[in-house]
């Protein structure tokens, strides 16, 4: 691969990998009791799911708890903050009770998620920024206003864009077994793409199996895919500022390869099974009916848009779903923003 302004790595086979995980699948199981790691204060599922292929999308999304349905809500909600009578009245429908949602708020009040001032309860300070990472994470279109991936205020313990006790979006159930040390994905946004692929090569040795296990998530969540190992690229589509913990550990430049882009991207990436999970979830969200499954699938939606890899359009194979999957994403948040100013 012909590079600019430094020799070119070893030449490499181009060999098929599945760095883009389907929803509900491809990261380690790591089972919780629920997102905040207690035992289930009320749980919503797939009761009543649809028939044929979208039931069976349906049928398989894990349980959602209330403290999922609370924090999807005022994550949703500007300003984030909702009185509990409002809250008691908005969760009905996924069938969690008064009683129920009162213990999860209690819960998640003193776990540091929420704030109350009387009986109004807002996401905490830590939450209030999930909430614009979010967004640019959802859609790398957004340009958001701070770079957490170069804000040492960010706790890193706490990526919300991994961690399932943090995001209600990201089921506790295939949260990856080790996560990014910071969400650099979250700080980028899109740009014209020239041809140019970024490379990033691993030129750190002598590390542990733990510390290389967390280098690899890190480029992961730079939306890069491994050629092989040591060797990470993608198209150089995105612009973002490179966290400052890899600079010693990886060198970088920018090339084009020496087989087609296309070809080049179907090996780095399951375009085709990314897609078709995609399209499952659009019909799946379009055959639900019961408030549960639709929130249900939206999670998976949204835990399906963090795995995009967010390729330049001549890259993507006919009907890539990502731009439908985060216009029915953006309407359903709608939905319910529009709920709690009417249960207000």
């Amino acid at each position: 691969m012909p590079t600019k302004g430094t020799p070119p790595a070893p030449a490499a086979d181009v060999t098929p990998r599945t760095a883009v995980a389907s929803a509900g699948a491809s990261h380690a199981d790591a089972s919780h009791a629920d997102v905040a790691g207690h035992p289930a204060a009320g749980v919503v599922g797939a009761a009543g799911a649809p028939a044929g292929p979208a039931g069976e999308v349906v049928a398989g999304l894990r349980p959602l708890s209330a403290r999922s349905v609370v924090l999807s809500l005022l994550l949703g909600s500007h300003p984030p903050e909702l009185p509990v009578h409002a809250l008691v009245r908005i969760v009905e429908p996924f069938g969690i009770s008064g009683a129920t949602l009162r213990v999860a708020l209690t819960r998640m009040v003193a776990a540091g998620d929420l704030r109350r001032t009387g009986s109004t309860y807002r996401l905490s300070d830590r939450l209030l920024l999930r909430q614009r990472r979010q967004d640019a994470a959802i859609d790398p279109a957004i340009d958001p206003a701070i770079d957490p991936a170069i804000d040492p205020a960010i706790d890193p313990a706490i990526d919300p864009a991994i961690d399932p006790a943090i995001d209600p979006a990201i089921d506790a159930a295939v949260a990856p077994a080790t996560e990014p040390a910071t969400d650099p994905a979250v700080g980028s946004s899109v740009r014209a793409w020239d041809g140019d692929w970024e490379l990033a090569v691993v030129t750190a040795t002598g590390r542990g199996a733990a510390e290389r296990a967390q280098l690899r998530a890190d480029l992961a969540a730079l939306r890069l895919a491994e050629l092989r190992e040591g060797l990470w690229t993608r198209p150089a589509n995105l612009t973002r500022s490179w966290p400052g913990h890899l600079v010693p550990l990886v060198q970088r430049w920018t090339g084009r390869p020496g087989v087609p882009d296309a070809e080049l991207a179907r090996a780095l990436w399951d375009l085709e099974g990314w897609a078709g999970t995609g399209h499952a979830l659009l019909s799946a969200y379009g055959e639900a009916t019961a408030p549960a499954d639709r929130f249900a699938i939206v999670a998976a939606i949204v835990r399906h848009l963090l795995t995009d890899p967010v390729l330049p359009e001549p890259l993507l194979p006919p009907g890539w779903p990502a731009p439908a999957l985060r216009a029915t994403h953006a309407a359903y948040r709608q939905e319910l923003t529009t709920l709690a100013r009417a249960a207000v």
